[in-house]
């Protein structure tokens, strides 16, 4: 019989370990929470903000009872056509990447009254439900994945006043997401009928050029932003959320936005370029 090294075994092994190490964690956690927290905010003092799983998680605003969230549809669901992008023959795309055929999601803003912000973009109703889509962490791919759930307690709730829009991410210091998706959702927050004035804006620190010339392009003045920290912890009267963006392709309201806002001129494009990532250090 062949002999197998360690080395060939190890990826499956550690592969194994690290799964059964992770569902025992899971189950440990929940248990503890199950056993202890209603203990604790039974005899800790009142304002201590203890760290808990949200209490449950929904796909979207839409989710959400009436009464507490107002929503806006600003671009409904449609399917769309694009022309085929030329890729080179040494090049494999993603599916998303190649495809030709959308159906993209509808584009909206909720205002959830009240509604929390978790660190720079975890969104929270006031009874702790997690709003899944609306809620975005780079790099983070599952639920339990979350920092919330990697907390012992939550920070001091600091509480703003009047309508504060989010649209916080991790990734703003990259120019092309901050055009193609905060931006945007600085474009949705402006054009909905829910605000009669311009919000605040709850936003990374914004340090480039490049940064305050959009947004002084948009009107809109650094007094009205308010920066977030990675363990912010706020609630807000009237929060208003955006869908976070797909990161493998663009909606047609953002694109759209965009062309509109900074002047760029329309019309069909006489050719489509792939521009591969071949030369990328990660996500090649």
């Amino acid at each position: 019989m062949q002999k197998v090294s360690r080395l060939e075994s190890s990826p499956s092994v550690l592969g194994k370990a690290y799964r059964k190490v992770d569902r025992d964690w899971s189950r440990l956690r929940k248990s503890v929470y199950k056993r202890f927290f209603p203990f604790l905010q039974r005899h800790w003092h009142s304002d201590t903000n203890l760290s808990h799983p949200p209490s449950k998680i929904v796909e979207s605003v839409f989710s959400l009872p009436e009464g507490i969230v107002e929503i806006d549809v600003i671009a409904p669901r449609e399917k769309f056509r694009r022309a085929a992008p030329i890729i080179p023959p040494d090049e494999t795309p993603l599916e998303d990447f190649s495809r030709v055929e959308y159906e993209e999601t509808e584009q909206y803003v909720g205002q959830l009254k009240p509604g929390r912000i978790y660190g720079p973009a975890t969104v929270l109703t006031k009874d702790h439900v997690l709003l899944k889509k609306e809620s975005f962490e780079f790099n983070i791919y599952r639920e339990p994945d979350r920092s919330i759930y990697h907390r012992l307690w939550l920070p001091k709730l600091t509480k703003l006043d009047g309508p504060v829009a989010l649209v916080a991410s991790d990734d703003i210091q990259n120019y092309h997401h901050w055009m193609f998706f905060t931006v945007p959702r600085i474009g949705m927050v402006l054009k909905s009928k829910l605000i009669k004035e311009q919000p605040r804006f709850f936003i990374n620190r914004v340090t480039t050029p490049f940064h305050f010339e959009t947004l002084e392009r948009l009107s809109i003045p650094t007094s009205n932003l308010i920066f977030c920290e990675d363990h912010s912890y706020v609630e807000c009267p009237n929060l208003l959320v955006t869908p976070t963006p797909y990161f493998a392709r663009h909606s047609k309201f953002s694109v759209d936005f965009v062309r509109e806002a900074f002047g760029a001129k329309t019309g069909s494009a006489s050719r489509n370029f792939y521009v591969g990532r071949g030369a990328a250090k990660t996500r090649r």
